[in-house]
């Protein structure tokens, strides 16, 4: 466990001592020359919801959308079932043009005489003149129309066209219902939202896809997709990610063999050595002071059994210049480290910080500068950063110019009075078509970030 801690302590003070001389250096502003990965940029669309809501032509029941029933049908539990035109009866799953009876009729009484006018005067009493007609011994009152006599006391319809009546063939009086088995689907978002994996968040913005609660920003043009970064080629991907496993597995050889463990992955004149010459114009013109100044990193070197190497690597490498992001810094800052750091810690460092691809300049802007309210004039869109005077101008931005700004929802935008983010500042998480009267024509510097 002694030499385990040991070489955890020399590791740490190794980058340490080796960040602090890299970070320190004097360089100019400038863009990382030919990046090569960068993570992608994204931002969270909040907590997912239950879909509520159902589809054009669908309505809820239960949970789930069913289609509306068509126009002559109604709701029948989950299914819809043809309603049965008027004069005809609701039979479950038929509608039948029914009999009906026309009653006992007007038999002979002794008060009528000799004659049927005494039957016939009293059915037209009750039914209507000329409504009565006699059927045997007894008088009845006529069929309605569209009805036959049927024996003597029945009134039967003639057979429905069931087709005409819009629904299906049936048997005698009786027609088939249509009719149309649910067909149901899981509910949709409401209010603009998108479903995914069974909930719903608001749409992502332009140039970022959604995945769950996080919209991920798109791989920039003619590069590819590798995971939750971006690559400039199919190789490149393979290669960061091939450094990115290796790391942790190299750390967890460290730490499961209590710092004994080694996989030796610096042989001499190996891949790792020429990708650092490339990666690296400049590093250090005074290695030898710093050497002379931080005795651990000489005593570093001598335990890794690599001198010669890592001379040769550090002579080659006299100065880093072209580097400003804080990323690059430490990435690169690691990447020296792991040559004489067994333990594993630096190069996982190394194998992980890269920035997101909107600190390359690459994506959507989260966040637009316009030289006139109302969004009028020039239009400089900008993507998460900090940016000063100077770095405005190089993107086209005239000092105190600026009278209204767009900012992506999920976003905030600062204001600075002065270059290098003194004076009065303001806020903005929403678009702005006037910036206000103190601010306008007065932004000297802004900062974009995500809320």
């Amino acid at each position: 466990m002694t030499r385990f801690l040991a070489h955890a302590a020399a590791a740490s003070i190794g980058v340490a001592l080796l960040a602090t001389l890299l970070v320190g250096f004097p360089i100019a502003p400038a863009q990382a020359d030919d990046p090569e990965f960068c993570w992608k940029d994204t931002y969270g669309r909040g907590v997912g919801t239950i879909p509520d809501a159902c589809g054009p032509g669908r309505e809820k029941i239960g949970l789930l959308c069913y289609s509306k029933c068509p126009a002559g049908t109604a709701r029948f539990g989950f299914d819809c079932h043809s309603v049965c035109p008027a004069g005809m009866r609701d039979d479950g799953l038929f509608c039948r043009k029914a009999e009906y009876g026309r009653g006992a009729g007007y038999p002979w009484v002794p008060a009528d005489g000799f004659s049927d006018a005494g039957m016939f005067r009293r059915c037209e009493a009750d039914h209507g003149r000329n409504n009565c007609e006699k059927h045997g011994l007894i008088v009845y009152p006529k069929c309605a129309p569209g009805y036959e006599p049927f024996g003597c006391c029945i009134c039967r319809p003639k057979v429905p066209d069931c087709p005409a009546l819009g629904l299906n063939p049936g048997i005698d009086l009786s027609c088939a219902k249509k009719v149309y088995i649910g067909d149901p689907v899981p509910m949709v978002c409401s209010g603009g939202k998108e479903k995914d994996a069974g909930l719903c968040y608001p749409k992502c913005d332009p140039g970022f896809d959604g995945v769950g609660p996080v919209c991920w920003g798109k791989a920039p043009d003619q590069w590819v997709n590798c995971g939750m970064g971006a690559a400039v080629d199919g190789d490149t991907c393979r290669d960061v990610i091939i450094d990115q496993v290796m790391a942790v597995g190299e750390l967890a050889w460290w730490v499961g063999s209590l710092g004994v463990g080694n996989p030796g992955k610096f042989a001499t004149g190996s891949a790792k050595y020429q990708e650092l010459k490339k990666k690296f114009d400049n590093l250090v013109d005074n290695f030898e002071e710093l050497r002379r100044k931080y005795p651990e990193i000489e005593e570093a070197i001598e335990n890794a059994q690599m001198a010669n190497d890592i001379k040769g690597i550090l002579e080659d490498i006299s100065q880093m210049r072209g580097v400003t992001r804080s990323e690059d810094m430490i990435r690169l800052a690691a990447e020296i480290m792991s040559l004489f750091d067994s333990t594993g810690i630096s190069s996982t460092i190394a194998a992980y910080t890269y920035p997101v691809c909107s600190d390359y300049g690459f994506g959507v802007g989260r966040a637009s500068l316009y030289q006139h309210g109302n969004y009028q004039g020039y239009e400089v869109s900008l993507p998460v950063g900090r940016y000063t005077l100077d770095e405005l101008r190089a993107r086209g931005v005239v000092n105190d110019d600026i009278s209204s700004v767009r900012v992506t929802p999920g976003f905030r935008l600062t204001v600075y009075e002065h270059g290098n983010f003194t004076g009065w500042s303001k806020i903005f998480d929403s678009d702005a078509s006037w910036i206000g009267n103190r601010e306008n024509d007065q932004v000297s510097a802004v900062v974009v970030e995500a809320r």
